[in-house]
């Protein structure tokens, strides 16, 4: 009987030990994922909590998404604008990246802009997409 006993006691023992190894990765995936995530750091630098009065903070909001397009397709901007809109929706800052031209065959060639739009209210973006003519 003493055998059988110790077995139950060695069984326990090792779903404890796997049970801790288990808990310790979860605690280190979440702090590793918490201070490490480049994009969580860099929505969270670029916050603007409360209204949006000028262009500049609508850039500053608006350029990691545009920064992010130039990087993964080759682009490079123009020029860069903020304009304001006060709209039956509501007051709107639009930010337009335009590009330089690329000459080609793809679909790249007819992409000439970026656009990004902000709520004035809240500098929440509720609208980034390509811009270009097809």
């Amino acid at each position: 009987m003493r055998s059988l006993g110790g077995k139950v006691v060695q069984g326990k023992r090792r779903i404890y030990a796997l049970t801790a190894i288990i808990l310790a990765l979860c605690i280190g995936l979440t702090i590793f994922f918490i201070f490490f995530n480049p994009k969580g750091t860099i929505q969270e630098s670029n916050a603007v909590k409360g209204q949006v009065s000028t262009d500049d903070q609508a850039m500053k909001i608006a350029m990691p998404s545009i920064e992010q397009y130039t990087t993964e397709n080759n682009r490079t901007i123009k020029t860069l604008n903020a304009t304001f809109y006060n709209s039956t929706k509501g007051a709107v800052w639009e930010v337009v990246a335009v590009f330089d031209p690329v000459r080609g065959t793809g679909i790249q060639d007819y992409i000439d802009g970026y656009d990004v739009s902000i709520w004035a209210n809240n500098g929440e973006i509720y609208y980034a997409e390509e811009q270009g003519h097809y």
